[in-house]
């Protein structure tokens, strides 16, 4: 992800995770950050780094995130990624940087900050109280539930078997006792592993577990709790107490005491085997929580850290189920963006929602939404613990009232170990969280009403399918004609919609029912293949693939001014795909991007020309193009309102200044110092908006239109930022640069897009304003930020007109002879009078005149013959007739010796 202050919790533990560009060289060990020699600049960024903890966090200690050995966790990254073909974290680039004593959060605050404007990090945020996610804890105040442990006490405990009504066939339970009568129904040779604080190992329904690790919280609440979980899953088989979904799985507990959950989950996952399970019992304050009880909690796998280390896991054939929390939140709302959606962020755990109690209606408190797979009791669920049930010694407590989706997510973990045990009792093969997830969420009761938890888990259902069998499906990409291996190459299987990548020795695998397939294989430098097979029971299939590498074509073109056609060098010239290289026009303005390949259409961005506005274009490259280049040139406008002699006559509600910044982010304007900001002079506050408007334009006349400007942005990623609207219908419209804004549903924007995070530069953007011309164009930029984070600020400069493309049609050797004369102005936006600033190159007839927004001569400003050299000619925002004209864009155009060689863009505002 990138650098990201959204991550931010409103309830810290104090502690700050830290990621590091893997580009940087940068790890973590026990004697602190380590560079790599292989790596340029990598030393210089490790004490830079070191500099700026001394500096901003001198009373806090710096360790690793991980904490097991370096050696290790590269071992098993390297394992995942060519089991997975995926690209995965490198946990060893994770640091910690815990506080000697107390803290605020302004402190952390303050090191946040410090931290996302060093290049060598990859992102920074603060690491959340995790609690069990059972009503009751309160990350904010360390609160635990407190009970009556008023239950009775039997000299023989009784047998409670007949009262877990999430045992039973469906739509009540999962049907557990339907799979105990197959063989390995009870999850035979399955270990499971409970991540959260504290076990009672010693209570008499309980084994002794096969791993243990984190030391344990010292809290009766946390115990009870972890012994509850623990009572679902694997009650023993017996005469008395509970008996378990999945009796005959191992259990291990991987604590939070001594480590941090991301560290949990990867101590946890080492211990165990392909097709294993590890449970996560915990939540933790999202951005949305507020105190109020557990309103806001979100799962873990929100933070990055916890979800790089699920993502390991998965990918090494771990099964991870992930309670999604109790904060009553809708995970695709746009608070969230993207980071529940499987086909931009995909973990790999199997998520788990809750319903109230036996019935299939989803529990009030329950996260929900597309990405929660499958749902158990969240209420009046009878397990181990608590003694409400049963009192006396506390190795003999029992309740009724287990609850949350820590009480959910045990349930499916123990569908999950039942099915397991199932499969590889009776067809030998082993289930990935993929296949596991399709076969319950394909087979279980549907749920009722709209916010999506899942179904819940049938076993028999899903064994029913699964019996017909279970194969494997895999192949080796290659490259036509040359045979290497490809990889990174996409493949897809279009009638189970699974996905993965090949890894290095472009090689994938998949387990699948049996059944007819195509795979898809898909890459932007190879021709999309389809290759179909069959799968039997128990079966291998093979699915090869050769794969033609598609030509390619150098992308080029020249640049220059819209006014004058002069070329431009020095212009940023972006791509937006990300396997192309950005570049800068050279002289005579030509900039050229080798090797994109044929089959897309490219799009570019104009920019970081100081004097110059921006300009975003695309060229088209079908398959069989037939050239060896394809060609964009753009002509970019001057700028017409630089904000360096005034302020443009723009309007302010609140938050936004004029002048030059002078507390973080630029060092003054776009080319000059002046600027138009929030933040001018300290970091903007939380819970604020406002609004720069512009003056009116009148661009009656014209049938083009575009607006560019440049922008700097130092804001709380994906919740703090600014968008442009225009003034359109009797309202203000929200309208899309060309290029898209980078951020959907900013919270401080009222979820509306928008620009937000660290642009660390002053960065171009064009809107298309066709749609809006007429004689009174109006447009503004708002700012808004939430109430968590803040930031240094945003900032705008270098306001610039495109009516069209002023110069068509003209050779090179018209460029030459007349890149010579140019026409300059200043002020820029000018109040009462302008000066126009012609440079000759040689003594000449010369004639200026102005012309409005409809193509109108209005006024004639020099006739007659000028020397070589400079002249200043100035214009007092009058006509022929001596009448001052209405605000607008005026135009002045320069005819030498009959020809017509500059023209330059005024904007008058009084």
């Amino acid at each position: 992800m990138p650098q990201n202050l959204g991550l931010q919790t409103p309830a810290p533990t104090g502690r700050i995770v830290v990621k590091f560009h893997e580009e940087s060289g940068l790890t973590i060990s026990t004697r602190g950050i380590e560079s790599a020699v292989d790596v340029t600049g990598s030393a210089l960024a490790a004490e830079r780094v070191q500099s700026l903890l001394d500096r901003e966090a001198p009373s806090f200690d710096l360790g690793r995130h991980f904490s097991r050995p370096v050696g290790e966790l590269d071992e098993e990254r390297r394992e995942a990624e060519a089991k997975s073909g995926l690209d995965l974290a490198d946990l060893n680039t994770y640091a910690r940087l815990s506080p000697h004593a107390g803290w605020t959060p302004a402190e952390l605050h303050e090191i946040l900050v410090a931290l996302l404007a060093d290049p060598a990090v990859e992102t920074a945020f603060l690491e959340p109280v995790a609690v069990p996610a059972a009503v009751g804890f309160d990350a904010f105040t360390g609160a635990t539930p407190s009970y009556d442990f008023g239950g009775g006490f039997e000299p023989a405990t009784p047998n409670y078997t007949n009262s877990q009504g999430y045992l039973d066939p469906a739509p009540t339970g999962v049907d557990a006792e339907g799979a105990w009568l197959i063989s390995g129904g009870r999850g035979a040779n399955v270990k499971v592993v409970d991540i959260e604080g504290a076990w009672l190992w010693s209570h008499e329904d309980l084994p002794s577990p096969f791993f243990t690790a984190g030391g344990e919280i010292l809290s009766q609440s946390w115990r009870d709790h972890g012994t509850a979980v623990l009572g679902e899953i694997r009650g023993a088989v017996n005469s008395f107490g509970v008996t378990g979904i999945a009796a005959e799985v191992q259990v291990g507990g991987c604590s939070i005491s001594e480590l941090s959950v991301a560290d949990a989950i990867n101590t946890a996952s080492s211990a165990l085997s392909p097709g294993d399970i590890f449970l996560i019992e915990l939540h933790a304050p999202g951005p949305n929580a507020n105190g109020s009880g557990q309103f806001g909690y979100v799962c873990m796998e929100f933070w990055q850290d916890n979800f790089d280390a699920i993502q390991i896991a998965t990918a090494l054939g771990r099964i991870c189920c992930e309670a999604a929390g109790n904060g009553e939140q809708d995970f695709d709302e746009p608070i969230y963006g993207d980071l529940f959606d499987r086909d931009f962020r995909d973990s790999g755990a199997i998520m788990c929602g809750a319903t109230d109690g036996g019935n299939l209606d989803p529990a009030w408190f329950t996260n929900y939404g597309a990405r929660v797979d499958l749902h158990g009791w969240g209420a009046n669920v009878v397990t181990c613990a608590y003694g409400d049930l049963q009192g006396g010694s506390e190795t003999q407590w029992y309740t009724s009232f287990f609850s949350g989706t820590s009480s959910a997510s045990p349930i499916v973990v123990g569908a999950v170990a039942s099915l397991q045990g199932l499969v590889k009792a009776n067809l030998g093969s082993t289930l990935d969280a993929a296949l596991a997830r399709e076969l319950l969420v394909s087979t279980g009761t549907p749920q009722v009403g709209t916010k999506h938890i899942g179904p819940r888990p049938n076993i028999t259902a899903a064994w029913a399918v699964a019996q017909n069998g279970i194969g494997t499906v895999s192949g080796t990409v290659t490259e036509s004609g040359v045979g290497s291996p490809l990889e990174g190459i996409e493949v897809t299987l279009l009638e189970a919609g699974s996905r993965a990548s090949t890894n290095a020795a472009g090689q994938f695998s998949f387990p699948l029912l049996s059944g007819s397939y195509t795979a898809v294989y898909s890459s932007p430098f190879f021709q999309t293949t389809q290759v179909p097979f069959t799968i039997s029971a128990g079966g291998t299939a093979t699915a090869d693939a050769a794969l033609l590498r598609r030509p390619t074509v150098d992308l080029v073109g020249v640049v220059r001014s819209a006014e004058t056609g002069i070329p431009l060098s020095g212009v940023r010239v972006t791509p937006e795909k990300p396997w192309l290289s950005e570049t800068v026009t050279g002289a005579g303005g030509s900039w050229l991007i080798p090797d994109a390949p044929e089959g897309h259409t490219y799009f570019a961005g104009f920019d970081g020309l100081p004097g110059y506005g921006a300009e975003y274009g695309s060229v088209d490259v079908p398959e069989g193009f037939g050239s060896t280049s394809a060609n964009l040139d753009v002509q970019i406008p001057t700028v017409d309102i630089d904000f360096e002699s005034s302020n443009g006559s723009f309007t302010t509600s609140s938050l936004w200044s004029w002048g030059v910044p002078s507390a973080g982010g630029p060092a003054g304007g776009f080319g000059d110092s002046r600027c138009w900001g929030v933040g001018m002079t300290g970091d903007y506050p939380d819970n604020a908006g406002g609004t720069l408007t512009s003056p009116t334009f009148d661009f009656s006349g014209e049938s083009e239109l575009k607006l560019s400007f440049h922008y700097w942005a130092e804001t709380e990623v994906c919740y703090d930022g600014v968008n442009v609207e225009v003034f359109a219908g009797g309202s203000w419209q929200v309208i899309e640069p060309l290029a898209g804004y980078q951020c959907a549903y900013l919270g401080g924007l009222d979820y509306e897009d928008g620009w937000t995070g660290s642009t660390g530069d002053w960065v171009g953007a064009t809107f298309d304003l066709a749609p809006y011309i007429g004689s009174s164009v109006r447009f503004r930029f708002v700012f808004g930020s939430d109430g968590g984070v803040n930031g240094q600020g945003f900032w705008i400069d270098s306001i610039a007109f495109d009516t069209g493309d002023a110069v068509t049609a003209v050779d090179e050797t018209s460029f030459v002879a007349s890149s010579s004369v140019r026409l300059g102005a200043s002020p820029i936006p000018f109040g009462e009078n302008v000066t126009l600033h012609l440079d000759l190159p040689a003594a000449a007839a010369a004639r200026i005149d102005v012309y409005d927004a409809t193509g109108r001569e209005v006024r004639g400003l020099f006739r007659g013959p000028l020397a070589s050299g400079s002249h200043d000619i100035g214009w007092d925002g009058r006509n022929d007739d001596g009448l001052e004209l209405p605000d607008g864009v005026y135009f002045a155009r320069v005819t030498v010796d009959g020809a017509q060689k500059a023209s330059r863009r005024l904007v008058l505002t009084r």
